[in-house]
């Protein structure tokens, strides 16, 4: 399974739901935004959603500041 993430390509063995993708990355305890093909996923939908191949996966991580 094939998967564009932030605009790079990623191989996987076999489908994920978002919740091992965000985990894959390290980002499971970090305020992110994720969004599947174009729409917000909210992150209590994260362990349903399993992903397809060719999906476009945007991960934007928040940056705390002032």
């Amino acid at each position: 399974m094939v998967l564009t993430i932030n605009g790079e390509e990623y191989s996987f063995p076999h489908p994920i739901t978002v919740s091992e993708l965000v985990s894959s990355f390290s980002l499971a305890k970090k305020q992110i935004a994720l969004e599947r093909n174009g729409v917000v996923v909210p992150r209590s939908q994260f362990s349903r959603i399993c992903l397809q191949n060719s999906d476009k996966i945007e991960i934007i991580t928040a940056v705390g500041g002032g």
